[in-house]
């Protein structure tokens, strides 16, 4: 029982576990759900998972063949990034490179 509460807290947007409220953590990692280090010690690198293009009922169910997709374009978007320094037309903020000294309080990065 508790495993299964563990795996529905990380699958799940909400959990309620032990008279407790858990979650994702996407409440709390600001509007773009991007969670950003806030020591502001490097520029940091934004993967943008709501911008990929997919749907976002993903989030409540599984379908293998649809996240096989999903990491297949992730892969070739940050090849493209690495290379390029930005990603292909079709998705240009799916990755996004967050100068250092850009506000970062709110996980969204203000540059």
């Amino acid at each position: 029982d508790q495993a299964t509460h563990a795996f529905m807290s990380t699958g799940t947007y909400v959990e309620i576990y032990d008279n407790m409220v858990c979650t994702d953590g996407g409440m709390t990692s600001g509007a773009n759900m991007t969670p950003l280090f806030q020591d502001a010690t490097r520029p940091q690198i934004i993967v943008d998972l709501m911008a990929t293009g997919y749907p976002s009922d993903m989030v409540y169910r599984v379908d293998f063949d649809q996240y096989k997709s999903l990491i297949e374009v992730g892969m070739d978007e940050m090849e493209e990034f690495l290379k390029t320094g930005k990603t292909s037309d079709e998705r240009p903020e799916i990755i996004t490179m967050c100068p250092l000294g850009s506000d970062v309080t709110s996980n969204v990065c203000l540059k």
